[in-house]
């Protein structure tokens, strides 16, 4: 019996049916079988990760859909954790970092920039301190133009 080698078709049409195949979305993570000890640990870990979420946030949906979006993240970087090492440090550290990364994407999203935040930032609450007050012209401001 002879070894043949399959070659990608050519051609236009070829090219359509490979852009037809379903594409991975963005956002979406490739899970990976984990073990049965991983994913009982996991579960077993559940109430306290929920118990720190909500110590976090302060507001008990959004410390559930961190919880899910961390079990979801363990789930997918099982291959990641070296066994023998401490599980639940290591799941905190994801729901951690997760929630700091949320709220530096909600600060950068929300932080207004208007004349009044110019000019808070401007002048130095102590006078005493040495550092330089720039002051604009209220033409400058009013036109959104700064210091040359």
């Amino acid at each position: 019996m002879q070894n043949r080698v399959l070659e990608q078709p050519a051609g236009p049409r070829a090219r359509r049916l490979r852009q037809s195949r379903p594409r991975k979305r963005t956002g979406e993570t490739a899970v990976k079988e984990a073990s049965a000890e991983f994913r009982a640990a996991l579960i077993d870990n559940i109430p306290h990760l929920r118990a720190f979420a909500r110590s976090l946030t302060r507001d008990r949906d959004r410390a559930d859909d961190l919880v899910h979006e961390a079990a979801a993240r363990a789930l997918a970087a099982a291959h990641q954790f070296s066994p023998g090492t401490n599980f639940k440090a290591w799941i905190f550290t994801i729901l951690r970092n997760l929630y700091y990364n949320e709220g530096r994407k909600h600060h950068s999203r929300n932080v207004p920039f208007d004349e009044t935040t110019v000019t808070e930032h401007a002048i130095s609450r102590n006078p005493g301190s040495g550092a330089r007050v720039l002051r604009l012209p209220a033409r400058l401001l009013a036109a959104g133009q700064g210091p040359p």
